[in-house]
């Protein structure tokens, strides 16, 4: 946009299908369709900048197959999707000498809960839970990112 301020976007399509086998024709499990990644940088000088990203994932499919026993009330309030989710992560990077740069992170800065979860009542009348991002007790753990963390490293170039 200008020389001290740039923006990177990135977008992935995705369609799977599995063509062999007994699921043969799902989706793949917890394979979202649409990823978007746009990273906006400040170059405030030859030695500092900020950037603040966001990521967005769509929802993905739940079940590789139709359900079975208590899944299938799962599948019928959850549409049989993983939620889509939003995240934000702003950092720095600071450029010390020639040879060394400091980095800094704070990823998931909104904090985003991915042990969220909604209740539903199964098929015997009894309330549950769905967790809207991961499965838990199956082979497919969904979408697990902790809450907002921090990174900090230093690298030297020789």
């Amino acid at each position: 946009i200008i020389p001290e301020w740039d923006i990177k976007a990135a977008y992935t399509f995705t369609e799977s299908e599995i063509t062999k086998g007994a699921n043969k024709g799902y989706a793949l499990e917890s394979t979202a369709k649409h990823l978007f990644n746009l990273t906006s940088t400040w170059h405030i000088n030859n030695s500092l900048d900020v950037w603040l990203q966001h990521e967005y994932q769509s929802g993905r499919p739940r079940y590789l197959a139709a359900p079975t026993g208590g899944e299938v009330s799962i599948e019928q309030h959850t549409d049989n999707k993983f939620s889509a989710y939003n995240l934000f992560n702003l950092g720095t990077s600071y450029q010390l000498n020639n040879n060394v740069r400091i980095n800094a992170a704070v990823n998931n800065l909104l904090d985003k809960d991915f042990t969220e979860y909604m209740d539903y009542v199964d098929t015997n009348g009894n309330v549950q839970q769905a967790y809207k991002y991961l499965s838990i007790g199956r082979s497919s753990e969904g979408t697990y990112l902790s809450g907002r963390n921090y990174w900090l490293s230093i690298s030297y170039d020789f």
